[in-house]
């Protein structure tokens, strides 16, 4: 996915929507940070990587040569700081603006109590100053993949309200390793992780409705033939293949016109567009 961003596409930045470590703490954390320096550190020089944190680099995870977690000493579990460190953020949450729009990067796992407050602030502030809002985080709100209604419930929150409220122009996440594109309340939500590792299965897609569009596993894990689906219902095409697929989304910005794209790399093929603004 990286030298396919970096030589084809060329954005002006790249976000991030979690998990870009294995594990961010633990006495090994250093370990996965450097990983990710040697491997995209080349293009995070070319343009900026503006990350959402994830569950993997908040937490330790599996520790070499610890057999139980209560075996680990303390003040090594929490990746955020490691996380602050190697991004250069003062806070795991953050706000910025790009010429016409202000991007929201929220907390793991959903903004709550000041962090809640400190969103509606930023969502005011953008509104008044008449800019495109996109707010980008781990965990999904919506989706039809694995991860179960504990961890996503496909319901609104005072998160969503506020999205809705101030007029926010996508969301995008990552954590349930499908394709997940859905409209709720009149905001995109976007599901975008499929950029490294293994594709989920489909098991929530009954709960999906007409006009989302969705990409995964149909088969379970470990069932052989393994089948991948990207399921269009709008234009009544499901399409079927053995072997799993990365994408992206690219979205782009022309004056008051927005679109997005998401596309299959390094193929380039478009699996789904969205115009989020037009032109007056």
């Amino acid at each position: 996915v990286v030298p396919y961003l970096a030589n084809t596409l060329k954005p002006d930045f790249v976000l991030t929507p979690g998990d870009m470590v294995e594990y961010g703490g633990g006495e090994n954390g250093q370990e996965f940070w450097s990983r990710l320096s040697k491997e995209a550190g080349a293009d995070m020089k070319l343009r900026p990587w503006w990350p959402a944190i994830g569950n993997h680099e908040v937490g330790a995870g599996p520790v070499l040569n610890k057999k139980d977690e209560k075996d680990i000493p303390k003040g090594i579990l929490e990746g955020t700081e490691a996380f602050k460190k190697f991004y250069n953020l003062k806070e795991t949450y953050y706000s910025f603006s790009f010429r016409n729009a202000q991007f929201i990067a929220l907390p793991w796992r959903f903004p709550e109590a000041e962090t809640l407050a400190w969103l509606e602030g930023e969502l005011k502030k953008a509104q008044a100053a008449g800019k495109f809002i996109f707010c980008y985080n781990h965990r999904p709100f919506f989706t039809v993949g694995s991860k179960n209604t504990g961890e996503v419930s496909n319901k609104p929150s005072q998160v969503t309200k506020l999205f809705a409220q101030y007029g926010v122009l996508a969301v995008f996440s990552g954590h349930d390793h499908i394709y997940h594109r859905a409209v709720r309340d009149g905001i995109p939500y976007v599901i975008s992780a499929g950029g490294g590792a293994g594709i989920y299965e489909l098991k929530r897609r009954a709960e999906a409705q007409p006009e989302d569009i969705y990409y995964g596993r149909s088969t379970a894990r470990g069932v052989k033939p393994e089948e991948y689906v990207l399921v269009d219902p709008a234009k009544k095409v499901e399409r079927k293949s053995p072997e799993a697929a990365l994408f992206l989304c690219v979205v782009t910005v022309n004056g008051r016109a927005v679109s997005m794209k998401t596309m299959r790399v390094p193929s380039g093929e478009v699996w789904d567009e969205l115009v989020l603004s037009k032109a007056p």
